[in-house]
């Protein structure tokens, strides 16, 4: 998990998520997967993630401005969701 956050790059559209709050976002989740070096998205550690403040839920609810030239909203909605259920995966829940 920690490697595809790392990896992981939006195309800009004309207008989509403001890339200043995604990216705050994405490196609040890099924190959270620090102890995971794995490329897979299943990679996790549940003792890590459970003392986190965020969660799937959050990775689902989250909110961002719309801008001019921000990233493309199906992406980041896409990559978010993989994420989240990555996230359920590492607390034992299914997604």
């Amino acid at each position: 998990m920690r490697s595809l956050l790392d990896s992981t790059t939006f195309r800009h559209s004309l207008r989509g998520y403001s890339s200043g709050e995604v990216d705050t976002f994405l490196e609040q989740l890099r924190s959270v997967a620090a102890p995971c070096q794995d490329d897979a998205l299943e990679c996790g550690d549940a003792s890590a993630m459970a003392a986190t403040p965020i969660g799937s839920r959050d990775i689902r609810t989250v909110q961002f401005r719309l801008s001019l030239r921000g990233y493309d909203v199906d992406e980041v909605d896409a990559f978010l969701e993989r994420l989240a259920q990555a996230f359920d995966r590492a607390d034992g829940r299914s997604a």
